[in-house]
């Protein structure tokens, strides 16, 4: 009762994210009638890969031989599946394993804010509510993805390396390092980070003497390298060629050359999609590390030639990332929005066929499909309070 009573805020945080996500897992298993596998199965392949290493078929994400080796997916998420099936030898145990990781997420984010801002503890508790409640983070949590694990690693190591800078001792360096190594592994969205932290750790320990900063910054590029050196060799070791994953080429040939076509002639996303890439090259077992190279120049070669549909799309992403909040995506695993499509972007719409949009909304004003529209105008507000917020900020004059 004491320990309650002196981290009361904590718990609350981490009760009300776990029962958000057991609500929304409840709501899903029952839409799926009761069927864990529809419940938490996701297209990407991790699902497929935990299952062959647990058979000892390898790292690939094909359930019958040959067994192709994997080669866009990183490791961090798919052995970390494995190992709780092998302790547990079921699926129920990753998906308790996985909500209480995704509700101590909140816990890390409302504490990484009172680093930042320590007299600010109203914000701090803000953002550890939003982590707790957040539709897409709510989802992904029991969904066969990513997200919950790099969500934790990486918030994890933001602490980590807050607490170096404020201390300046190797134990949070080396914390820091082998984070960010496991989150990369687990998502490589990341890899590149330590080419913007390493210089901040020879900055802020200048100070103390130039010999220690360089060691420090030094130390941590080695061991961020190291964690990751096992699956560059394997990749060289089986394709031929170095390299974390095959993911951005393939993001940018199958993905997001279709998707600048089809802004560019004003055309569906799935008119320029499905006769673009060959079968093959959809499942993502021809895309490799070895012949990424090739994929990507024959990407920029289509997108830089229609320039005006890469403008769309660079606008359209960076709406979506501050604004996009999945709430269609959980109707639909909720069973609520099934066959709702409105067949552009909004923000396409709202620009080019206003009363297309506007019939969209009267359409599904008095159905469970208007919480896409209220959600995503309360994230837009959310949005311009962030940027508010960020520029204060940046004018406030520090304390002497």
């Amino acid at each position: 009762m004491s320990f309650i009573k002196n981290h009361r805020v904590e718990v609350a945080l981490f009760a009300l994210a776990l029962v958000a996500r057991l609500v929304l897992f409840g709501i899903d298993f029952h839409a799926a009638q009761g069927n864990l596998y529809h419940t938490i199965y996701a297209d990407d392949g991790y699902y497929e890969v935990a299952q062959n290493l647990v058979a000892g078929h390898g790292f690939s994400s094909v359930l019958a031989p040959p067994y192709v080796p994997n080669t866009l997916r990183t490791p961090g998420y798919p052995y970390f599946v494995a190992g709780i099936l092998l302790l547990f030898g079921s699926w129920w145990a990753v998906v308790v394993v996985q909500l209480l990781l995704a509700s101590f997420a909140p816990l890390l984010g409302r504490r990484i804010v009172q680093t930042i801002l320590p007299d600010a503890p109203r914000i701090a508790l803000a953002v550890g509510i939003l982590l707790a409640i957040e539709p897409n983070a709510v989802l992904y949590s029991f969904l066969v993805l990513t997200e919950t694990l790099f969500l934790f690693l990486f918030l994890a190591f933001l602490l980590a390396f807050l607490r170096y800078v404020q201390r300046r001792t190797l134990t949070p360096l080396v914390a820091s390092a082998l984070l960010l190594g496991f989150a990369t592994l687990t998502r490589p969205t990341v890899q590149f980070t330590p080419l913007f932290l390493i210089p901040i750790i020879i900055y802020v320990g200048w100070r103390a003497g130039a010999r220690r900063a360089l060691a420090h910054g030094a130390i941590f590029g080695l061991i961020f390298l190291a964690t990751l050196s096992p699956w560059f060799y394997r990749n060289y070791a089986t394709f031929g060629a170095g390299g974390l994953s095959a993911m951005s080429a393939y993001g940018l040939y199958v993905d997001l050359t279709p998707a600048v076509l089809a802004l560019d002639r004003g055309e569906d996303f799935n008119t320029e999609f499905i006769p673009f890439a060959t079968p093959a090259e959809h499942v993502g077992n021809v895309i490799t590390v070895a012949n990424g190279p090739s994929y990507t120049r024959k990407a920029f070669a289509i997108i830089l030639a229609h320039p005006k549909g890469l403008l769309l799309s660079i606008a359209m992403a960076s709406a979506d990332f501050f604004i996009q909040d999945g709430t269609l995506t959980i109707l639909h695993h909720s069973g609520l929005g099934v066959g709702a499509t409105l067949g552009h972007p909004a923000l396409t719409l709202l620009f080019t066929h206003p009363l297309q949009l506007l019939k969209a909304i009267a359409t599904y004003a008095w159905s469970p499909l208007i919480l896409v529209l209220v959600l995503r105008v309360a994230w837009i507000v959310i949005t311009i309070f962030f940027f508010i917020g960020y520029i204060s900020q940046l004018r406030r004059k520090p304390r002497d």
